[in-house]
Order: structure tokens, then sequence, then C-alpha cells
């Protein structure tokens, strides 16, 4: 071989070692900046966001429905003949607002009979007295007529109550709900008359897990959701001392206020009841994630880089998430990419807020 071709060779042999060997011409290795290079570009890359604790209320959801505040049943206090009928149903009454009137038959009779026997036995009373004070009557005689006043008295008063019972008044102001008696209907005292709801306030009545009953007191506010969409607020006015054998649940009774008159009674609803306040953090479900051991949790990314893992406890959920327990107060969560990672994992964290900006622009 001849020593040009030797030479040749030998020069490309030194390349060769040269480009491999990572050697720039003066001999010196590669920069710490080309291996930080290479180490950020096998690093994962997450999207992060920063989450602050809050302050939330511990809530119990119980199913429920709303009641009339009060409904009765009116009777007939009294026998006669229904001579007068004043109301239908779904009339709207005021408190003492005669409904219903049974005919006074022979009551009228009795009443004047009643009065003129009073008068008979005061005027009785009053002979005696003055014989009594000329010692011409006994003290007995005195005693004796002086009962006769009491029972024509008493009788005076019964008659009159009979009469007053022949109008059939409403106890407060309400709605007639139905109507027993008809005109020219035959009423024996203690028949179905009118039934009268009162609805210018509702309840909201519900049965609360027997270990949530510790929570409650009376006079909180309680949220209530109606299944028409709409939702109003209430007073927690009873709480039941017994629990339902069945269920072991307890009965509680939420005042609802109604001067509108715009809710109905019957209708489902929904009981949010505040129990106890505490610290946590709002989040999306989406961030949630499961660790290899099944605890539920969230992946987060530290001041050093690395992917930590915090298993958390369910506070409460409402519409568009959960609050959580369990996170610090400040704290960088892994809104992307927490699938692909793993605790302790060193990656590059890129903040949400810059990338939608960028995104924007």
């Amino acid at each position: 071989m001849k020593s040009s071709q030797v030479i040749a060779l030998g020069i490309v042999i030194a390349l060769v070692l040269w480009i491999s060997s990572g050697y720039i011409i003066n001999g010196s290795s590669a920069t710490p900046a080309t291996q930080a290079q290479q180490e950020r570009e096998i690093l994962m890359k997450v999207r992060v966001k920063t989450f602050n604790i809050e302050n939330v209320t511990s809530v119990v959801f119980v199913q429920g429905q709303l009641e009339p505040w009060r409904t009765v049943t009116l009777r007939a206090e009294t026998a006669g003949t229904v001579d007068q009928v004043n109301v239908e149903i779904g009339t709207r009454v005021k408190k003492g607002d005669v409904l219903v009137n049974i005919s006074m038959d022979d009551r009228e009779v009795k009443l004047a009979r009643a009065r003129a026997q009073l008068a008979q036995n005061r005027a009785d009373l009053e002979a005696a007295e003055r014989l009594f004070g000329k010692k011409m009557q006994s003290e007995n005689s005195v005693r004796a007529a002086r009962a006769n006043v009491a029972v024509a008295e008493a009788e005076l008063a019964a008659i009159k109550l009979e009469i007053e019972r022949t109008s059939v008044r409403a106890p407060f102001d309400g709605v007639v709900e139905e109507r027993s008696a008809e005109l020219g209907s035959l009423l024996e005292r203690g028949d179905s008359v009118v039934t009268v709801v009162d609805d210018s306030r509702l309840k909201a009545t519900a049965q609360v897990p027997q270990q949530s009953i510790g929570s409650l007191s009376l006079g909180q506010s309680v949220k209530i959701s109606l299944i028409t969409g709409e939702q109003v607020n209430g007073t927690l006015t009873f709480i039941s001392r017994l629990a339902d054998e069945a269920t072991r649940s307890y009965r509680i009774e939420v005042e609802v206020p109604n001067t509108e008159l715009e809710l109905v009674s019957g209708l489902s609803a929904v009981l949010e009841i505040p129990t106890s306040e505490s610290e946590g953090h709002f989040l999306s479900p989406s961030l949630l994630t499961l660790h290899d051991d099944g605890r539920l949790g969230v992946m987060a990314v530290n001041e050093s880089s690395q992917a930590v893992f915090y298993p958390l406890t369910i506070i409460r959920s409402e519409d568009g998430g959960v609050w959580v327990a369990g996170l610090p107060q400040q704290v960088r969560l892994v809104t992307f990419g927490q699938g692909f990672i793993q605790s302790g994992e060193r990656v590059i964290p890129v903040d949400e807020a810059s990338t939608i900006n960028n995104s924007d622009s």
C-alpha cells in the first residue's frame, strides 16, 4: 500500500474516533449545558395548577317532602241539617269565617225559655234574700234559690254554646281542601264537615340517619332543593327523640315560609343540612387518581420538581367538583399527565396559567 493511502486511512480512523468520543477540537469533554439538555428531553412534562386551602362546611343530604304546616278536619259539634254552605273546594278563608251553617231548629225557643227561667230564678232569689233579712225565710231557702239561679245560668250558657256551634268557622287562615257537607245534609255530632289547610307556611320533613343526628341543632338554617328546580331556605324546628324502629333514623321538620303561596305541599325535596366547619380544597373529579394500592388521591409536584402522591378524604361533593382533605395549604397539582408518572419521579412542571396565556397569544 502506498504511503499516501496509509496516511489518508489514518486520518479517517482518527476522525471517526474523535466524533464518537464527544471531544471537541481542543480535547475538552461535553459541556454541562449539553447534559442538562439531554436530561430534559427524557423527563415527562406535566401541566400543573396551584390550589389553596379554603373553609368548607360539611353537609348532610337527606330526601324529604313538603307538607302543610297544619291541617284540620272540622267536624259537627251539634246535630242538625245543613242550611247554608259558604265555601267550595279551593276557597281561601280567614280565621273566623263561617264555612257551613246548621239549621237552628228549636234552639231559639230553648234560648228564650232559658232566659225566662233565669229571670224568674233571679227574682225568686231576691225575694228569698229580703224575707231572710226580715227573718221570715230560712237560710236553706236562700241557698236553694241561689242554686236555682246557678242552674238557670248554666242552662242558658249551654244553649248559647249549642247555637254558636251551628256555625262551623275557619280556625285559621287557609284554603278549603275538602268539603263533606252539602246543602240539606243531616249531620250528627262528630260528622266531617270541612278540611282546611294552612299553607301560609309549610314544613319539609325527612328522616336523618342516626350517625348524623348528633350534629343537628334546632334553629339552624336548612337549604331545600325542590323537585321543580326551586330552592328555598328553612329553619329546623323539630328533631325527634325517638328513632324509627325499622330504619333507625330520626324524623326532622323544617319550617318553610310561603307568604306568596307559591309552594304546594307534597313536592319531593332534598334537604341540605350544614353540620360542621373544616378546611379543604375544591377539586375537579378529573384530578383524582388511584394509587397502586387502591387509595384515592391526587398527584402533585413539589419544589424539587418531583411527583408526589397525596391520599385524600372526601368531605363533600357538589355540582362541579368535590371538597377534599389531606393536602397542604398550598399545593401544585398535576392537571394533565398524572396517569403517566409515578410518585418520586422527576418531571417538568408547566404552569397551566402560562399554557393558557400562550395559547391565547
